[in-house]
């Protein structure tokens, strides 16, 4: 982000520095521009060849950003990509740095009253469908590991019938607390409705995940009463499985899946 003297790095890798003097900055030259902003070799631009940031460390060589902007419409910084060596930059890595500045203009645009699940405080099913969407239309193209888990909590109506509707909720709540201790914020963790939750993972996934998981429920139901326990199944859609990889393909195989393990 950028403030009047400063460039605030809010999130990085592979950088260790969290602020520095606006004036060095490459991003105040990004939020300058209307598209991406790209210096292929340093040392070859007049403006920055001699800049503190390329002569010393980190000595970037390459520099390409792109403007955040705020729903509004104003500049806050930029999403950069820097290093020590010199290189292109395509159209479609033009396109790929858009398509992850977009996202996170979303999430700073986030508004918890419109996004998240009033009960749990996963992401509601609109909110989450709209990030996956975007998630997907990035690395489809690049034949990404993509995983659907779909989850049912079986006995939610059970336990809500026989002592309550807040016992019911009790447990779904601490259902998603288990789902966001094993799954990590790289990972979308959704509700969608009543007892039924989803999470996509775009990265290679193993079995552990799962097992994980199950470790967990069972340590949380040896702490609770046996009529408080939770019961769940999951489904699972991989991209590696399917020809056409789609938000609703995953749905559907993810849900075939886990009726198939109900069935047994």
């Amino acid at each position: 982000l950028i403030d009047e003297d400063r460039q605030w790095i809010k999130s990085s890798q592979g950088f260790s520095q969290r602020q520095t003097e606006r004036s060095v900055a490459f991003c105040n030259q990004t939020i300058a521009q209307e598209d991406i902003f790209v210096i292929s070799d340093t040392l070859n631009d007049k403006h920055y060849a001699e800049n503190i940031m390329v002569t010393s460390a980190p000595h970037i060589r390459f520099y390409a950003g792109c403007p955040i902007r705020a729903r509004s419409g104003e500049k806050l910084g930029a999403l950069c990509l820097k290093h020590s060596i010199p290189r292109t930059f395509t159209d479609k890595d033009k396109q790929l740095l858009k398509q992850l500045t977009e996202m996170v203009e979303e999430e700073i645009d986030y508004n918890p009253l419109l996004d998240e699940d009033k009960l749990t405080g996963l992401l509601n099913r609109e909110a989450f469908e709209r990030r996956a969407q975007k998630l997907l239309n990035i690395f489809v193209p690049y034949q990404a590991s993509i995983t659907m888990y779909y989850f049912d909590v079986n006995n939610y109506k059970r336990i809500s019938h026989a002592h309550g509707i807040s016992a019911g909720d009790e447990a779904l709540i601490h259902f998603s607390r288990i789902l966001t201790e094993i799954f990590t914020d790289t990972e979308l963790i959704s509700r969608l409705v009543d007892d039924e939750f989803v999470v996509l993972s775009v990265c290679e996934q193993s079995e552990n995940k799962l097992e994980q998981l199950a470790d967990a429920v069972k340590n949380y139901n040896a702490n609770v009463s046996p009529h408080l326990n939770v019961e769940y199944t999951v489904g699972t859609a991989s991209s590696r499985s399917m020809d056409n990889i789609d938000l609703q393909s995953l749905y559907m195989y993810a849900d075939t899946d886990l009726y198939e393990h109900k069935s047994h």
